[in-house]
């Protein structure tokens, strides 16, 4: 029988940390039963049994130029580093050398204030090419702040016909490249070959 947590399990995260002691409750255990981390990220609380699920470590640089969330791989995406940098009270995602293109498999929903920037990289594109449906590649939602730095937005397709109807409340189907309700600021920013 395998103890072992799952990435769904209810145990995950639901421990108290402050509890996580040996035996004697003088000493904070900094292992599992596996020999793996106790408490697997710096913003997780201990998981609950005797072995603790390893997360991969949050960071805020894009090193996968694949749309994935999966917490798991030990690669970080540019919708997990937009997330970790909510978690970890950071405000700028930046990118890894060696990435030049994103493929966006949906719209990317930005709903708090934060910087994209590939300045040191030389730049990187988000391509939304993938995008079964007609939408923008970035939707800036009411109270955000998001600055663009180094980038280029191809390929997006916002239908104007499904925003003027009115049963329409997904605000990211107009717009072309960039859907925007908040404040948005542009630098060495590339926006070509999309469709509003």
């Amino acid at each position: 029988l395998d103890l072992r947590l799952v990435y769904n399990s209810v145990a995950v995260d639901a421990g108290n940390t402050a509890y996580a002691k040996d035996a004697t409750g003088s000493t904070t255990l900094s292992t599992d039963l596996d020999g793996g981390a106790r408490v697997a990220t710096k913003v997780a609380n201990v998981d609950m049994g005797a072995y603790e699920f390893q997360f991969e470590e949050p960071s805020t640089v894009v090193t996968t130029d694949l749309d994935v969330v999966d917490v798991t791989d030990g690669k970080i995406s540019l919708r997990e580093a937009i997330e970790y940098a909510a978690q970890l009270g950071e405000s700028t995602v930046s990118f890894s050398e060696g990435l030049a293109t994103i493929y966006l498999n949906s719209t990317l929903e930005l709903d708090s204030s934060i910087t994209l920037d590939a300045s040191a990289v030389g730049g990187v594109t988000l391509d939304a090419c993938r995008f079964v449906d007609a939408a923008s590649a970035i939707a800036i939602n009411e109270g955000a702040k998001v600055s663009l730095v180094s980038l280029t937005i191809t390929n997006s397709s916002a239908n104007a016909q499904d925003w003027l109807r009115e049963d329409n409340d997904r605000p990211e189907y107009s717009g072309g490249a960039v859907w925007n309700a908040g404040e948005v600021i542009l630098r060495d920013a590339t926006i070509s070959g999309n469709v509003a």
